[in-house]
């Protein structure tokens, strides 16, 4: 998806987070609430003609949906656009753990036991 795409009227992509065999993920302002910082993650196209990934991708919308947790990303929208499947969440502004294992060859012992914690 190209920067500048605007999805359901509010929702204009900004960049590309990542991107991985299911879908991607781009940074993006929710216009509609004053230009705050969202998530925009997509199912790709290549891969919406298979059923399977389309149920997988509905239930983790419900799924967050019906979630309220601190480490989880809150549910903003779900939605088709384009015969693309949407999820609009939270952003959570943050460095990833393979941005500082690129940083930081080492990390203590005690952090990696939080790290983990976190994960589980």
């Amino acid at each position: 998806m190209a920067a500048g795409t605007v999805l359901a009227g509010r929702y204009e992509v900004e960049a590309l987070l990542g991107a991985g065999g299911f879908g991607a993920t781009y940074q993006a302002r929710d216009r509609a609430r004053f230009g705050a910082t969202c998530v925009v993650k997509e199912l790709l196209p290549m891969r919406q003609a298979n059923e399977t990934a389309r149920r997988l991708f509905e239930r983790e919308a419900r799924l967050l949906a019906d979630l309220s947790h601190p480490q989880i990303p809150r549910l903003h929208a779900y939605f088709e656009h384009e015969g693309r499947f949407i999820l609009i969440q939270e952003f959570v502004d943050g460095e990833t753990l393979a941005a500082r294992l690129q940083r930081e060859t080492r990390i203590p012992e005690g952090e990696v036991r939080q790290i983990v914690l976190q994960l589980l």
